[in-house]
């Protein structure tokens, strides 16, 4: 049994991980437009392979929270939307970790990071998907998580086709950051308002 604790929790962290994608994307492009002058060792780069690792932790707990909240309608298909998020959201922890400690190249984390960040946005549409099948919650929320998560698949494709410096893929990056800290803000609400409300454990 879950107690309202975690829900209560989770919609904290649901709040902490939008700060996080805010602070990692202006991070980001200011890391890229310090780069001509300072180079890459600017601290800007410090900060968002920070933030990356910190916000891909917090995600976890909100994605169990979303698994939670569909598993007796779709047993198989929240398991499989936790499953892509929490791989997906390790990935991207494990690889900014061995990178901050010099233990893996910039290529390599160039290598895993954004399949990491792609995979666990599949998570995220699969999720969206049961939220309007089942009406587990709003259809605006629902339809913002889908959004959210094409948007990360697009940063994704759009950084690897066009450069991680574009401005294609800065444009795709603003477009994720919106719905991104949209939804996880909205679920946050959420979960918050229900475990305050409701008199016992959710299960």
């Amino acid at each position: 049994m879950i107690t309202l604790k975690f829900y209560r929790v989770a919609g904290w962290l649901a709040f902490l991980y939008a700060i996080l994608t805010i602070i990692g994307i202006i991070s980001l492009i200011v890391f890229f437009a310090l780069v001509p002058t300072l180079g890459s060792s600017n601290i800007m780069g410090s900060i968002n392979d920070i933030t990356s690792i910190l916000g891909s932790l917090v995600a976890v707990p909100v994605a169990l929270a979303l698994y939670l909240l569909h598993r007796a309608q779709s047993p198989g298909s929240a398991l499989i939307g936790f499953t892509l998020a929490l791989v997906g959201d390790l990935a991207v922890a494990v690889i900014q970790t061995l990178f901050v400690l010099r233990l893996v190249s910039y290529d390599a984390t160039l290598a895993v990071a954004p399949l990491g960040f792609a995979v666990a946005g599949v998570g995220v549409i699969i999720f969206g998907s049961l939220a309007l099948q089942h009406q587990t919650l709003s259809s605006r929320l629902a339809r913002l998580m889908i959004i959210a998560g094409v948007a990360s698949i697009v940063l994704v494709v759009v950084g690897m086709m066009t450069g991680w410096d574009s401005p294609l893929t800065s444009l795709s990056g603003l477009m994720f950051v919106v719905f991104g800290v949209a939804w996880n803000i909205g679920f946050g609400q959420t979960l918050l308002n229900r475990s305050y409300q409701a008199p016992n454990p959710i299960t």
